[in-house]
């Protein structure tokens, strides 16, 4: 199957703020790497979409991987294998 990545490329242009951040940490998930760098992939969702991206996504999907979440939102959890503390 040939894909037509200009196609995809202009549709990506048609998506907010919130899908591309949702398409592209897809991305890089479906990766499948073992270091994550995420720069703040929360910041153009709303909170109760953020809290399924953080829970299934981040927390569920990057499980035993190392990741590095920048983010200014302090309503992020900071967690670890072990525990997981709530701020804001």
């Amino acid at each position: 199957m040939q894909v037509n990545f200009l196609k995809l490329f202009y549709v990506f242009l048609g998506c907010s703020g919130g899908q591309k951040q949702r398409i592209n940490l897809a991305r890089a998930v479906y990766a499948e790497k073992d270091i994550f760098l995420l720069d703040d992939p929360l910041s153009a969702v709303d909170a109760q979409v953020a809290r399924i991206i953080f829970s299934r996504c981040i927390k569920d999907k990057l499980k035993g991987k190392t990741i590095l979440l920048v983010t200014h939102g302090i309503q992020v959890c900071i967690f670890n294998p072990h525990s997981t503390e709530h701020y804001g």
